[in-house]
Parts: C-alpha cells; sequence; structure tokens
C-alpha cells in the first residue's frame, strides 16, 4: 500500500492507496476507507467511489481476526473443523504478497465469518473457534 501525505487547503491528510486491479483501488483517508474505480486514458476520471464499511460482528468464542487489511484468497477450514494452534486457517493477499493466518487456539471451528475474495480490515473478526 502506498502512502501519501495529501494537503487540501490548508489541512493536510494521510491517505494510503491500494491497487487492486482492474481500475479499482482502496483508498484510506485517516480510517475512512473508500473504493474507487478509475477509467480513461490521458485524463483520469472518477466513475464511482463507495464508502467500504467493516461489517459489525458480534461473536462468542475464540476469535481469529486479521492481522492486516487484505484480501481473503484462501480458507483453509470450516465449520465443525478441529484445530490446533499453529495451523493456518487462512491465507490473506496483502501489498501484493501472501499472508498465512493461524488459528492461534486449540479447537472447533464454530463459525467462519468471511469467504473467498472478500477484503477485511485490520482486526476485523474472520474466525470463530470454540
Amino acid at each position: 500500500m502506498a502512502k501519501y501525505k495529501v494537503r487540501v487547503g490548508s489541512k493536510e491528510y494521510s491517505v494510503e492507496v491500494e491497487e487492486r486491479g482492474g481500475g479499482t483501488f482502496i483508498v484510506n483517508v485517516e480510517g475512512k476507507v473508500l473504493e474507487v474505480k478509475v477509467v480513461g486514458t490521458e485524463e483520469v476520471s472518477v466513475t464511482e467511489v463507495k464508502e467500504v464499511k467493516p461489517k459489525a460482528v458480534s461473536v462468542e468464542g475464540k476469535v481469529v481476526t486479521a492481522p492486516t487489511p487484505g484480501k481473503v484468497v484462501e480458507l483453509r477450514v470450516k465449520p465443525g473443523d478441529a484445530v490446533k494452534e499453529n495451523d493456518v486457517v487462512a491465507v490473506l493477499e496483502s501489498m501484493k504478497m501472501n499472508i498465512e493466518i493461524y488459528a492461534g487456539y486449540n479447537g472447533k471451528v464454530k463459525e467462519v465469518l468471511v469467504k473467498p475474495g472478500d477484503f477485511v480490515d485490520l482486526g476485523q473478526p474472520i474466525i470463530v473457534i470454540e
């Protein structure tokens, strides 16, 4: 993710931009996350901007959370699977790198809160273990 300081008038903003491909970018402006679609060749024109809101989740149990913002590329468990704390339960893609996520707990998978292709935020719950 590229990081920038952007000045608009007299105010300066911290901005992070991650390219998703196909003219789509995830733009984080001081905690407000936007998905921006861009078209055009010589002059850039924005066609769509929408806010990306984290999913509100209320969970009970031991929660495995995303260690970084990214895209879920693989889930290696499903509800009912037994896991040990060092088992890889999911893989995220972040900044063009694959990051393995470990269960962190011994137990049984109670619930999987994401699916491949979902974008997750730092600390977002992704799997519940009982």
